[in-house]
């Protein structure tokens, strides 16, 4: 994807010329996890560039970062006039750093109009490689990547799920190969797309009583997630969805088939 990088002291910014055409649906809208994918794109250059002391100090231990939580807001007023040939403006700025993980918020504007397509708040946790067990960062990479906290600190903790009901919709999937990130685990982004395979796949099966039609006709608002555990390739999962007791908001989890 063609991109140009900019950063001022406490922001990263990429420009994205052109959306590639694999990222939109079925009805050419831009999909919503390929709008979490490109957000991690976003975020990637503030790692680099904004806490270069951090990501020495993890390099030199032998760490990486797992993604534990996210809040994903969309405005389909925006991102249903993004096309193939349209260029996207993702900003990317440090909320936050704690002992063992830090904040970021991240954001895609249609570049001509400044319009946000979506913005999403992301807690990462440094772990290690080999344990998969959070580690702690050093006082002095603390310190330094505080001078780069910008704007005000998030609650990135979504409302926990409700406990799923006896007559959810269960699609059951086993996970490819290409599912899997660096981090020899499935990329956050993939968990977007498959809740929302599944949901497609309850209102085919006329599992809900409101979402009945192709399921891109519903415009999503907003995603929580949190990850509990790692998936793997040739794992197992089930992904549950159901309706809420108002029937007006689609829930889905996702969890390894045991």
């Amino acid at each position: 994807m063609e991109s140009d990088v900019t950063h001022t002291d406490k922001q990263t910014n990429i420009l994205f010329h052109k959306v590639p055409y694999d990222y939109f649906d079925s009805r050419g809208l831009f999909s919503v996890w390929s709008m979490s994918l490109m957000c991690q794109e976003v975020r990637g250059p503030l790692y680099k560039v904004l806490l270069p002391d951090v990501r020495e100090e993890m390099q030199r231990r032998g760490s990486t970062v797992f993604v534990k939580t996210q809040e994903i807001t969309v405005y389909p007023p925006a991102y249903r006039k993004v096309t193939p040939q349209t260029p996207l403006t993702g900003t990317a700025s440090l909320l936050h750093i704690g002992k063992t993980s830090y904040g970021v918020m991240q954001e895609l504007r249609l570049h001509r109009s400044g319009e946000i397509v979506c913005r999403t708040a992301t807690l990462m946790v440094q772990t290690d490689r080999t344990t998969r067990r959070p580690r702690q960062f050093s006082e002095d990479r603390i310190k330094s990547a505080q001078a780069k906290v910008y704007g005000v600190k998030t609650n990135f903790m979504g409302p926990i799920m409700d406990i799923p009901p006896p007559s959810s919709y269960v699609h059951r999937i086993v996970v490819a190969h290409s599912d899997i990130d660096r981090n020899r685990h499935v990329n956050q982004s993939n968990y977007v797309r498959f809740c929302l395979d599944c949901a497609a796949c309850g209102a085919m099966d006329q599992a809900y009583t409101t979402l009945r039609k192709d399921i891109s006709l519903y415009p999503v608002r907003t995603i929580s997630i949190l990850y509990m555990r790692e998936a793997v390739a040739r794992d197992q999962l089930e992904i549950i969805s159901w309706e809420d007791q108002l029937k007006q908001i689609g829930r889905a989890s996702c969890r390894e088939r045991v």
